[in-house]
C-alpha cells in the first residue's frame, strides 16, 4: 500500500463530530474570551482592593483621632481629679460635710477611671519614687521615712493602656533623720 492511500485510509477512518456538535470551536476564540473575562475580573478586583484600602486608611484615620481625644479627656479628668484633692486639703470646720461629698464623688470618679477606661493613676503617699514614672519636685527631711518614699502628691501621674501620659508629680523622703 502506498503512503498515500494509508493517508488516506487514516483519515478516513477518523469518526467525524455529530452533526448537532455544530462546527468545533476554534481554540483561539476560547483562549481569547477566557483572556478577556479575566481582564474585567482582575480590573474588578483591582477596584475592590482599592476601596478596601481607602476603608482601610479612613478607619485608621477614624482611631487614632479616637485614641488623642481619649489622651485629652484622660488629661482633663487627672487635672479635675486634682483639683478633689486640692478641695479635700482645705482645712475648714464648717465644710465637713462638703469634704464627705466630695472626697465619695472623687471616690467615683477614680473607680469608674481605673476600672473601665484603662486609666492608671500613679503616685501615692507611701510608695517609692521611680524615675520612670516620678517627678520629685522636692525633697523633705521626714523621721522614720526611707530615701525617695513619696510623702505627698501635687500631681498623680496617668498611665493609659501601659503608655505614660504624665508623671506623678510628688514631694519624698530625703531619707535622714531631722535632728
Amino acid at each position: 500500500m502506498s503512503s498515500r492511500k494509508a493517508r488516506r485510509r487514516r483519515h478516513s477512518d477518523r469518526a467525524a463530530p455529530p452533526e448537532t456538535a455544530g462546527p468545533a470551536p476554534s481554540a483561539d476564540g476560547d483562549l481569547l474570551g477566557a483572556l478577556a473575562r479575566t481582564r474585567v475580573e482582575t480590573a474588578n478586583l483591582v477596584r475592590s482592593l482599592q476601596a478596601h484600602r481607602d476603608q482601610t486608611e479612613l478607619l485608621l484615620k477614624e482611631i487614632n483621632r479616637q485614641e488623642l481625644d481619649t489622651r485629652r479627656l484622660l488629661r482633663g479628668i487627672a487635672d479635675i481629679l486634682d483639683a478633689f484633692d486640692r478641695l479635700l486639703a482645705h482645712d475648714g470646720t464648717d465644710v465637713d460635710s462638703y469634704r464627705t461629698s466630695v472626697r465619695r464623688t472623687a471616690d467615683v470618679l477614680t473607680d469608674v477611671l481605673c476600672n473601665h477606661s484603662g486609666l492608671e493613676l500613679l503616685g501615692k503617699p507611701g510608695e517609692v519614687a521611680e524615675p520612670a514614672t516620678h517627678n520629685v519636685v522636692e525633697v523633705r527631711d521626714k523621721p522614720g521615712a526611707p530615701q525617695d518614699t513619696v510623702i505627698r502628691v501635687i500631681e498623680r501621674g496617668i498611665r493609659y493602656r501601659g503608655d505614660l501620659l504624665r508623671p506623678a508629680s510628688v514631694i519624698v523622703a530625703s531619707g535622714r533623720e531631722q535632728q
